[in-house]
């Protein structure tokens, strides 16, 4: 578009060069709409003529001009060739390609037919037509831009004409036409673009159409966009989004009915607008764009458009955070102008107060009278409070300010930035004083972060600043006021803001009356739960000036208190750091032991989290405190915890206190931990088991916390577990116990602890100290192994666990060649030993018959019916040990009963065994014989036995429960790598047993997991006895499994005829489990298809 000379009106249309016909603008009639006026060649029959007439003759004209060209290039330069081909290129697309594509633009058919069909297939042909205008704009931008700007009016023009169509469909497609041409033509031609959609859109629904498009058209084109592009269109976007927000469209907007028919009125799009405006425009062009709200605000003092000028100006604060233009300096410079002229029309006409007409009448006295006089009519009028277009402005100018400061955009280093801040101190004092709630709430939190910059003028106005959030305060800020709303953000506000003068200006010296009023306000605020995020910033800002006076020590009483009642996690934290931040910086001599023995008497406080948020706190008080006032009052804090680590019944709590205690014990001297091991000892003398399991563990956090320093104390505490763990077997000595399985139901629950809890401290021992194979203890620690060896079938599954811990720590200190050498009887001078008096290990005595009995024990922990994981892993590693011990002690060459060598294992596997009739042995832990009650020797094949036994009664009483046949796969593992290639042979049949249910479970019941196990398992019995003997082997399995169930199916044939009744029962139940099973599979289905349907 060419800018019109002077003189010329700027819609004029400019002339084409002479010889140019086909892209001729045709002028419209005089009195005629554009719109309305069809264009030439819009007749079915005439422009069909027309354009086969004008085909011709071009053709003909080309014909002609390439005859003459081709005589005269002989004579020219190539220069002037190239010249002369350039110019026919463009001739021929300004003749041909343009006015062709102009006219398939433009055209318009008429198809014979009713009427809605036509308008259907007219807005059809329109929405295919209007595209083609990207095409030609992209092939006019190729071209000079004379020609560029003789046809891009047209254009526009016709694109924008689509836009007045009834049909939305077309406006859209227009719309997304016009936003790609925009694009390609660049932001230069933006504003020609806008004038176009401005002058063609001009009434009725065409206002709505026109805001949002061009909302659209900013968005299309805002990514291609730079800060400053939209200079040229801020008199057309303000013209346009005024109108749409202020106009006839907003009143247009609130009819229902014509919302519906207009889908773009549904939504205000000139918001958005604004913030793009804002985006990209000069900062010195935004108070022109700011200045047409404000005039309306001024001309139209309602509420409705007060909300809409809030809102523009919300937009455009966004918009201008976005605008990288509005580099500090001018930011400061354009908010400060707006404040400065805002600020003397927030105080007009508010010094101007009614006078009341004094009556000549004497005062009468209103108790005199049961009925009050009636109001006199008229009254006085109300006063104006100021501009409202002062107070939006101010509030925009305040929040604009607030957020740059907020996001760090003024650096508190910088000479420039402070200069520049610094005129706002005034500013803002003056603000706290409005009438307007929601400027004085920006303000106070504009002063949030002023007053943290080093600003000379906070020197002079900190007592100002401070007075008006006072009276802010003492308005606003009391029990039961709003919390929610404008004045809710106002307290918020002044608190913050107070609460930094407080903390981050030292400068300020506050009074006692004032401290005493703040002090009131935490009080008030900390109770109610909605306010919450005020009281306590301004709390620990008193606290950390160290401001004093008498109202503050109840404050923090309360605040202790409710560090133990509060529901909330958040409040308990910050009540537990102001206090610990007030018992540490305040001088509180006797005081401090009120507020210690506050938390010491809630560690039994009704409810988990009280409990926990008191442990904590005292954690922090051992951590903080100095040691001097720690040792002064070590057993006031030992004694309540250990306590409560007997009484509590959360778990949660035993491990805090347990923590807390081992906090404290390393911050005592040696005087007063002496002391607290004499209360142990006192306690482990005690006739109440309570007492007993007090002291025992007690006794192992000292452990934990002295480690190997402890071993001056095994003589001492040795025996007193001893004495704890006799109280289950009723005797003093109780070597050569028997204790049957099942047995033991008898001792109560605190036996239990304290058996549990005695066998914990003396792991933890075993664990810190040198004892195991200490000289000096062997004697106790004898009787000690006979004890844990006799709990080792204790009913509590904590206890089982515990001692064959103890027992896998045994085996760990002595190893495999100390045993299996004293179970074969190489054990230099064991006689010589006891001839001497010396006393020999536990481990050593008898061991034969003790890793019998071991094993068995172990097994029957294996096989209990409810297995938990980590006693099932520890009784796995123990029998790995016994295994490989038994493997050992073995002579080489000579077998178990039953077992052959080599290719013999193959053959003599046919014989019955426990696993196959069923036979169990009786439980029975002795120490004088090595034999089981069957007369078969424990030797390794009757624990091979033994463990697939377990594997086969898992399998078929619980076939989904692996957790068994896992550690029996891992235990063959480790015994198969144990054996070796040498040894393995013999066995080899019994361990492939379980290995083969698993592999032959097609549908892998028991899960993936165990059938990967047992894969590995098979593959690497492979490789340690080889694939031949390997093959033969697991041949005799397949081939054993297979007779067993033909024996089974033969046994039940042959019942169906010697005892049908029984048969007939039999077939009965496994019909009604197959009818219980398939029911469960359906409730299952159901549960899972409701679950989805929710989804």
């Amino acid at each position: 578009v060419v800018e019109p000379e002077k003189g010329v009106e700027s819609d004029k249309v400019v002339e084409p060069e002479k010889g140019v016909e086909s892209d001729k603008v045709v002028e419209p009639e005089k009195g005629v709409d554009p719109a309305e006026q069809e264009p030439e060649g819009t007749s079915v029959g005439t422009s069909e003529v027309i354009l086969m007439d004008t085909e011709k003759e071009d053709e003909q004209l080309e014909e002609e001009e390439e005859e003459g060209e081709g005589k005269e290039a002989a004579r020219l330069s190539p220069e002037e060739q190239k010249r002369l081909t350039a110019q026919h290129i463009h001739d021929s697309i300004v003749r041909t390609v343009l006015p062709r594509l102009q006219a398939v633009l433009t055209k318009q058919s008429e198809l014979p037919g009713h009427k809605l069909s036509k308008m259907q297939h007219v807005e059809e042909a329109e929405m295919l037509r209007v595209p083609v205008a990207i095409a030609m704009t992209k092939l006019l931008m190729s071209l000079p831009e004379s020609t560029l700007h003789t046809h891009l009016p047209n254009l526009l023009m016709k694109v924008c004409h689509s836009l007045k169509n009834r049909s939305r469909d077309v406006r859209d497609v227009a719309r997304e036409t016009l936003v790609k041409m925009a694009t390609i033509l660049g932001s230069r031609y933006l504003q020609y673009v806008i004038k176009e959609m401005k002058e063609l859109l001009t009434r009725g629904y065409q206002l709505h159409v026109l805001a949002f498009s061009l909302h659209s058209l900013l968005k299309g084109v805002s990514p291609v966009l730079k800060e400053g592009d939209l200079d040229s269109c801020m008199q057309l976007i303000s013209m346009i989004v005024k109108e749409d927000l202020f106009g006839l469209p907003a009143e247009e907007r609130e009819i229902g009915e014509l919302v519906a028919k207009i889908p773009e009125s549904k939504t205000p799009r000139s918001l958005n607008t604004y913030e793009i405006a804002a985006q990209f425009l000069s900062p010195h062009l935004l108070p022109d764009l700011l200045s047409v709200s404000k005039q309306v605000l001024e001309e139209k003092q309602n509420a409705r458009v007060a909300r809409v000028v809030e809102e523009v100006f919300r937009r455009v604060g966004q918009g201008i955070m976005r605008n990288s233009l509005f580099t500090a300096p001018a930011l400061l410079v354009f908010v400060h102008g707006l404040v400065r002229e805002s600020i003397p029309l927030l105080a007009s006409n508010t010094g101007v107060t009614t006078t009341l007409v004094q009556s000549s009448a004497p005062p009468q006295r209103s108790n005199i009278y049961l009925i009050p006089p009636a109001p006199a009519r008229g009254g006085h009028k109300p006063v104006s409070r100021g501009n409202m277009a002062a107070h939006i402005v101010t509030e925009f100018a305040l929040h604009l300010f607030q957020m740059n400061l907020k996001h760090n955009k003024f650096d508190s280093s910088s000479e420039q930035h402070l200069g520049m801040l610094d005129p706002f101190v005034s500013l803002l004092s003056q603000s706290l004083s409005s009438q307007d709630i929601k400027v004085t709430s920006r303000a106070a939190l504009c002063l949030v972060w002023v007053v943290r910059m080093p600003l000379p003028s906070l020197v002079t106005q900190i007592g100002s600043i401070a007075t008006s959030l006072f009276d802010i305060l003492r308005r606003y800020a009391r029990a039961g006021a709003a919390v929610v709303g404008n004045n809710r953000e106002l307290v918020v506000a002044a608190f913050k803001a107070m609460t930094v003068v407080v903390r981050d200006f030292p400068q300020y010296e506050v009074e006692e009356e004032e401290l005493r009023h703040l002090l009131t306000f935490v009080e008030e605020d900390i109770m109610d739960y909605r306010r919450h995020s005020t009281a306590f910033p301004l709390l620990k800002a008193i606290l950390g000036r160290k401001l004093i006076v008498k109202e503050l020590y109840e404050v923090m009483q309360k605040v202790a208190q409710l560090s133990i009642t509060s529901d909330s996690d958040g409040v308990r934290s910050q009540c537990r750091q102001a206090v610990l931040q007030f018992l540490l910086d305040y001088p509180l001599g006797k005081k401090l032991q009120t507020y210690l023995e506050l938390y010491i008497k809630n560690l039994g406080y009704e409810e988990q989290s009280g409990r926990e948020s008191v442990i904590e706190f005292l954690v922090i008080v051992f951590k903080k405190f100095p040691e001097k006032v720690l040792n002064r009052d070590a057993s006031f804090f030992f004694v309540p915890l250990v306590s409560q680590l007997v009484n509590d019944e959360s778990s949660s709590c035993r491990q805090m206190i347990a923590e807390a205690i081992k906090t404290l014990l390393p911050k005592v001297d040696t005087v007063r931990r002496s002391e607290i091991v004499s209360l142990i000892q006192l306690w482990f003398g005690h006739d109440k088991l309570l007492h007993k399991r007090l002291a025992a563990q007690s006794l192992g956090l000292l452990v934990e916390m002295e480690g190997k320093a402890f071993e001056k104390r095994l003589s001492t505490f040795l025996p007193s577990l001893l004495t704890c763990l006799d109280l289950y077997h009723g005797e003093e000595d109780g070597e050569g116990v028997i204790v049957e399985e099942g047995e033991g139901a008898g001792p109560t629950h605190h036996l239990d602890h304290l058996l549990f809890y005695s066998l914990l401290t003396l792991e933890k021992v075993a664990s810190h100290c040198t004892l195991i194979k200490c000289p000096a203890h062997t004697e106790v620690m004898n009787r000690l192994w006979g004890r844990v060896h006799g709990l080792l079938l204790h009913p509590h599954t904590w206890v089982r666990l515990s001692a064959s811990r103890l027992i896998g720590a045994l085996f760990a200190s002595y190893g495999m060649e100390e045993v299996v050498e004293a179970m074969c009887g190489k054990v230099g001078g064991v006689r010589s030993r006891k001839e001497r008096g010396v006393v020999t290990e536990y481990i050593l005595q008898e061991s034969r018959t003790k890793v019998g009995d071991l094993c068995h024990v172990f097994c029957v922990h294996l096989n209990a019916a409810e297995l938990q994981a980590e006693l099932a892993s520890q009784a796995l590693k123990n029998l790995v040990f016994l295994a490989r011990v038994l493997h050992r002690s073995q002579p080489k060459g000579i077998f178990p009963e039953n077992v052959g060598h080599g290719d013999g294992a193959v053959q003599s596997v046919g014989g019955t065994s426990d696993e196959e009739n069923g036979e169990e042995e009786e439980v029975v832990i002795s120490t004088t014989t090595a034999v089981a009650k069957g007369g078969k020797p424990r030797d390794l094949l009757w624990l091979i036995q033994k463990m697939c036994r377990i594997a086969t009664l898992e399998a078929g009483n619980h076939p989904k429960e692996p957790l068994k046949r896992l550690c029996v796969l891992k235990w063959i593992a480790a015994v198969s790598q144990d054996l070796g290639s040498e040894d393995i042979a013999p066995y080899l049949v019994h361990l492939l047993r379980p290995v083969h249910r698993e592999l032959t479970d097609a549908n892998k019941t028991a899960g993936e997991e165990l059938h990967l196990l047992a894969q590995e398992v098979v593959e690497m019995m492979k490789e340690v006895c080889g694939k031949e003997i390997f093959s033969k082997a697991y041949a005799v399995v397949h081939q054993s499994v297979a007779a067993t169930r033909e024996r089974r199916r033969k046994a039940q044939a042959h019942q169906a005829v010697v005892d049908p009744v029984m048969s007939i029962l039999r077939k009965r139940k496994k019909n009604q489990l197959k009818v219980v099973s398939k029911k469960r599979k359906i409730l299952v289905q159901r549960r899972q298809a409701r679950r989805w349907q929710k989804v």
